[in-house]
């Protein structure tokens, strides 16, 4: 039987103060137990702060060797969508 992958997630958030959106990433992040969670936040921001509290649970990726394979990944996808209709 294959080994299981865990669930990987992404959270993104533009905001540099705390809100309800930050809060409910952070439950999301306490919550999973067999999910890998990447987060994407200014070097500023609260939820950053919030989350150097989970540290064993947050996944971390420099901007360059995260953003790449990603952005290149949408990328290829919206171009070939363009290209399609």
């Amino acid at each position: 039987m294959a080994d299981k992958q865990p669930i990987k997630v992404l959270h993104v958030s533009t905001q540099t103060g705390w809100r309800g959106g930050e809060q409910q990433i952070m439950y999301l992040v306490r919550l999973g137990k067999e999910v890998r969670h990447y987060l994407f936040c200014p070097e500023e921001a609260a939820l950053r702060k919030e989350a150097k509290k989970e540290e064993n649970r947050i996944e971390k990726r420099n901007k360059q060797t995260f953003l790449k394979p990603f952005l290149l990944k949408w990328l290829f996808l919206l171009l070939l969508l363009l290209l399609i209709g």
